[in-house]
This record gives C-alpha cells, structure tokens and sequence, in this order.
C-alpha cells in the first residue's frame, strides 16, 4: 500500500528557484493567483508517486478556471494595454503663460529697443570722446574702445567736395610725441583692381601706383597735463576723373626705422568733373540740421540705407549704376550713394570740439551696420547759421574757403579785383563752390551767412560769373544749394516776431535767389527751417516775392496768382500732366535732427506741399537720356490729378539741337521720406530737362 501524500502547507514558503522564478515572470496569472489556488493547481498535477519537487519546481501555474476554455480576445488585449496619459492642467497653463511672456516680450522690444539702442550709440560716443580728451591709456580699456593712447585715431576719415575736380580727406588723432617718431600720411590710387591674396590688410590691390597726397595739419588743442592734444589732419585728392573708384590709406609711419603700418583703407566712387559724360545716373542722399540730435541723424542715415537698398527693385534704378562696397567682393554688394549733400547746421556750436566728434563724426564713421559711411561717401556741405566758422579755417570741413574751392575765380580776381573794388580778402570766408557730378549738371553750393557788404558783394560777382560759364550754360539740369531757405513758413513764433529771425532770410531772398533764378536754375535746395516744404514760383513772379519782407507785403496780383496758383492748372499739366512755366522748384528739407518748427508764420502761397513735425530726410536720383527714367515720367503724367500722383515740372524751356545730335530727356526724381513711420514717403517730385546728345 502506498504512502500517503504529504500535506501541503499553504503557509510553507514557495521554492525559489531559477526556473520557477522565470514561469512567475512569464505567466500573467502567476502574481494575482492566491495561495490557495496556487496549492490547488500544485496538488492536481502532482504524481502518484507524490514528487513534491517536480510538483514545487516543474510546472508551470495554469490559467485560472474561468479563463481556460476561452482563447485570449485581441481586442481585450488590446484594451489592457496602458493609455496616454492626458495633459495636466497646470502643463496647458504653463505653456500658454510662456508664450504670452514671448509675445510681451517682442512687443517691449519693439516698441524699447530703438531707444535703447539709441541710448548706447550716445553714450558709447560721449564716452568715447571723454576717453581720449582725459587721456585713458590703460590697457584694460582696450577690449572697450576707449584707450586713448598718443598719436591714436580720434576720428575716422571723412570725405568732402573741394570743387570741380578735388576731395579732401580729413582724420583726427591725438598729439603725437616727438619721441614716439611716428607719423600720418596718406596715399590714394585710381582704380579697384584685384584683391590682395595673403596681405595683412584687407581690400583691393590697387590698378595703378599710389601717390602720396599733401597732408595739411592744424593743431586745434595744444596737450597738456590734464587735457589730451589734438590734431586734425587733411589730405587733397587732386585731378581726380569722373566715372572712376578711387582708393585712399592712412598709414602711420616710424620715422626712425622707415617702417609703414597702414591703418585705414577705403575706396569711393568719384562722379565729378565736366569733361566725363558717366555714370548715367547719380544718386544724392540729402540731409540738413541735424545740429546736437545725434539720436535722430543716426536714425535719418539709417533711413537713408535702406531706401538705397530698395531702389534695387525698381527698373528706374538698375542696381548696376550704384557703387558697392569693394572691401569684401565675395559677399553680396553693399549699395550706396555716389554723394551726400548737407545743406547745413551739421552740429549746433562750431566752436565746441566735442559735438563735431559725437554729433557728426561718430554718427556717420561709426554709427552700426546698415549705417551710411561717411568714409565712402564723398560729401557737399552747405555751411549754416549754426556750423559757420567766422574764423574761415573750416578745419573740420577740408579747410573750404578761399582760393582752395575756386581757383580760377581767384585768378580772375588778381587781374580785374582791384577794378571792381572786390579783393580776394573778401572772398576768403565764404565757404561757396561749383563742381559738375555729371556733364548735363551743375551744383552751385552758397554761402547764406557772410555777414558784411563786402563779403557779400564778393559772392554775388562770383554767381554772376559762374553763370555765364560753359559749364553752367550746357548743364540741361541747375541746382542751387544755400542753407537759408528763401522763404520760410514754418519757424517759433516768438523768435519770428520779437527775436528778429524773420530777417535771417531777407539776403538769400533778396539778392542771391533772382541772380540764380534768371540764369536757370531748375532746383533750389535748402534747410534752416525744420520742416518740410516745397512750391514752384514762375520766374515773371520772382521779382514781387523777392522783394517783400514778409508774405503779407507781395503785391496783391502777385499774391493772387501764387493763391490760384494757374501753372498747376494749365493746358499742359491738364493734357500732358506737366508744369511747364519757366521757373524754380524751391524745396526745405531741415528736418534731420533739430527741433521741429510747428508754427505757421508766413504763408507765402506757392506751397504745394507743407509738412510739420515729423522729422525726415531727402534722396536725388538723376537720371540722363535713360529710358527706363522716361517710361518712370510718363507713368507719373498719367496719374495727373489722383491722389498722390508726383508732380511733373519741365522748368527750362525746350532745346535747340543739330542735325547729328537727338532729344533726350534728363530727370532729377526727389523724394522726401518720414525718419520714423516706417520711412513713409512725404513727398516725390519729377524734374525734367531736355538736352542734346550725339547719335
């Protein structure tokens, strides 16, 4: 008889081997089965011959009793299987409050961040020029910018006008110790040429052989123990070709061992001078008072580059008439324009040192990416009431005055002066000049502020020669730069009335305006006022508006025809869209910087368009004999009388040619944009003038 089986305890512990640990891992069942069912199943397959080992360790745990018939539901399976947890509440919360931070964000930076931006470039500039006036030579200064060590860069270079054919180049340094041995020169080539491969020294390989120029320097601040020397240097680029680029350096030399380092390299296009027919067509940028708003003058510059920029979409501008940037021909060409013209008031005190360096220099050599060069534009300048040096050295202007800016004036001056009782004394103030950007062009730059009869009368014999001149004569397009504008509409009434300013305009309007007027001009551009204007006056009226000393002294038919204004509704600009009287188009563009004029004290009744408070600036493109300008009129002509249509003005009377020469029409296009409103245009003007060229 067999032995009894061994009774199970449910209590006794489970074995713990490999093989049973594993068929607990495998089976679902093995962790939800009780004790108790777990003995059952162990009982019930164990042998007759009671192998508590095979039963303890062999086995696997079966299914429990209601799931053994039924085969496994893959759509319960499917249902066991652990879902997505959704997303908590406080998570959606926490998103939704980041991405209203980044928008908040983005909207205080855009609305605070041109005034920030604004406030670093004033103080980097003051601190910078309080760093070399009290002397900071610590090497700890130099990751700032603001180490001011002997014969160091003070001021970048800058470019201006000196005439027909002439630039000159003025840099600023601290004093240079005799026992530093060193000394600044400077050398210019004509031509881009090549790069220079495995040179130091970015740019281009000059296309001829570098010519030393002659440096001039003026010591305008002897150094002493607590203030910093300074030195200001100017170099004359002389006979200089139109249609050409052109390179200038500034290297320092070591006059002991003979060694050069250059410094400073920039390239310019030149557009100067009669006898060159190109480039076919020019562009001016155009600013005036920017005075102590350094603020405003970056932002006007700013605005400036980015119309440039934009021309590249017209067919008017193609982009291959605009100059590129030649120090990093691999990249895409930075454009520019071949001129900048101030009409005056470039800082508010000539005399204070500090605001040349921060409030003219420093924005247009180092005002930021997308900032207007300075050291590539060559610049006219118009002299104003505020920038006006009475001692005539004009050391921070190239020196313009005298014999410098017209030598064959002065020439002529030597032989018949004496006669006419006008000396060169006279004349060695006045800061007024000619040059001819383009063959069918002429620029004739006036003094407003020469303060004695002499000085005066010695200008007005220099316009009357200059007009009867070939190069005057010839020219289809006449523009007139004079910082005082004529007549002025806009100014501080109190000033007006009680402080006299009225008068400030009285010798430009009287005496300079009908010289230049029947002579031909076609433009007349001014500043002075902060505000903008911009009429045509008939030249049969020219003589009643010069004459009166304010608007309510025009003689009343003179003054009705400027209310009805009947050249704007004649047959001409009726079927062809076009003002064609003989005349001037006289525009005021002060609006770069100085405090806006928001008061109407004259109206003088010829103003087609008046703007107050909204500061802003001007650009010229010139076009000659183009056809893509002539297809750019006539699109202006036929929207005569819509909204916002440009005014059409053909102010000379039409040309005479030969048998081998055609009519081609030359276009000066002028329009004036807002500094801020994203640069919204104010006002845009046609000028258009017919001229003679070969077949």
């Amino acid at each position: 008889m067999s032995a009894p089986l061994p009774r199970l305890d449910p209590s006794a512990q489970r074995l713990d081997t490999p093989a049973q640990r594993a068929l607990r891992t495998r089976s679902p069942h093995s962790a939800t089965a009780s004790p108790r069912n777990t003995m059952y199943r162990m009982a019930s397959s164990a042998s007759l011959a009671g192998d508590s080992a095979f039963v303890a360790s062999s086995l696997p745990p079966l299914p429990l009793l209601e799931n053994r018939s039924r085969p496994p539901s893959p759509v319960k399976a499917a249902s066991t299987k652990p879902l997505s947890r959704p997303p908590r509440p406080h998570r959606r919360r926490r998103q939704v409050a980041i991405l209203a931070l980044i928008l908040v964000a983005l909207l205080l930076w855009s609305r605070f961040s041109p005034p920030f931006i604004d406030f670093l470039y004033l103080a980097r500039f003051k601190l910078r020029d309080h760093a070399h006036s009290a002397q900071w030579t610590s090497l700890f200064l130099l990751p700032f910018g603001l180490r001011a060590s002997p014969c160091s860069l003070r001021k970048q270079p800058l470019l201006f006008v000196r005439g027909e054919r002439q630039v000159a180049v003025v840099w600023e340094t601290n004093d240079c110790p005799a026992s530093l041995d060193k000394q600044w020169r400077a050398r210019w080539v004509k031509g881009a040429g090549e790069r220079r491969v495995g040179t130091a020294m970015p740019g281009l390989a000059s296309a001829g052989r570098w010519s030393d120029a002659v440096v001039k320097t003026e010591t305008v601040v002897e150094e002493t123990a607590q203030l910093g020397g300074r030195v200001v240097y100017t170099a004359l680029l002389d006979d200089l070709e139109g249609g050409e680029m052109y390179q200038y350096e500034l290297v320092l030399v070591d006059t002991a061992s003979h060694r050069t380092s250059t410094l400073i390299r920039h390239s310019f296009p030149w557009v100067g001078g009669y006898s060159s027919p190109q480039p076919t067509t020019i562009h001016i940028a155009c600013v005036a008072d920017n005075q102590y708003n350094l603020r405003v003058f970056r932002r006007a510059l700013l605005r400036l580059s980015s119309l440039c920029s934009s021309l590249s979409s017209s067919t008017y501008f193609h982009p291959s008439f605009l100059p590129r940037s030649f120090t990093r021909p691999t990249s895409s060409p930075l454009k520019r324009p071949h001129l900048l013209l101030h009409a005056g008031d470039a800082v508010q005190n000539p005399h204070d040192l500090a605001q040349w360096q921060t409030d003219l220099w420093d924005p247009l050599t180092r005002g930021g990416a997308g900032v207007m060069s300075g050291q590539l534009t060559p610049m006219v300048l118009a002299r104003g009431n505020h920038d006006w040096d009475s001692t005539g050295r004009n050391v921070y202007s190239g020196g313009v005055s005298g014999a410098s800016l017209r030598p064959e004036w002065e020439e002529h001056l030597r032989h018949e002066g004496l006669e006419e009782g006008i000396t060169p004394v006279h004349s060695r103030r006045g800061i007024y000049h000619s040059s001819s950007p383009h063959q069918r062009m002429r620029i004739l730059v006036l003094d407003s502020n020469l303060p004695t009869e002499a000085e005066q009368a010695a200008q007005e014999r220099w316009v009357e020669w200059e007009v009867e001149r070939r190069e005057w004569r010839e020219a289809s397009l006449r523009v007139v730069v004079v910082h005082t504008a004529p007549w002025i509409e806009w100014w501080d009434r109190t000033a007006w009335t009680q402080g006299g300013e009225s008068e400030w305009s009285s010798y430009v309007r009287r005496r300079l305006i009908p010289l230049v007027a029947r002579s031909g001009a076609s433009l007349v551009l001014s500043g002075h006022s902060h505000a903008y204007t911009r009429g045509f006056l008939p030249l049969s009226l020219v003589p009643s508006f010069a004459s009166a000393p304010n608007s309510s002294a025009v003689p009343a038919l003179a003054r009705a025809a400027a209310l009805e204004r009947s050249w704007e509704r004649s047959t001409s600009v009726r079927e062809r869209g076009t003002v064609e009287d003989e005349g001037a188009v006289l525009i005021t563009f002060g609006g770069a910087g100085g405090t806006l004029d928001e008061d109407r004290v004259e109206n003088w009744g010829f103003m087609s368009r008046s703007v107050s408070g909204v500061h802003h600036t001007g650009w010229m493109a010139v076009s000659f004999g183009d056809t893509a300008a002539a297809k750019e009129v006539d699109r202006a002509m036929q929207r005569r009388g819509k909204k916002k249509a440009p005014s059409v003005f053909r102010p000379n009377p039409p040309r005479r040619c030969r048998g081998t020469e055609q009519v081609v029409r030359d276009v000066i296009e002028w329009r004036s944009v807002s500094v801020y409103d994203g640069g919204k245009e104010l006002d845009r003007v046609f000028i258009v003038a017919e001229s003679c060229a070969k077949l």
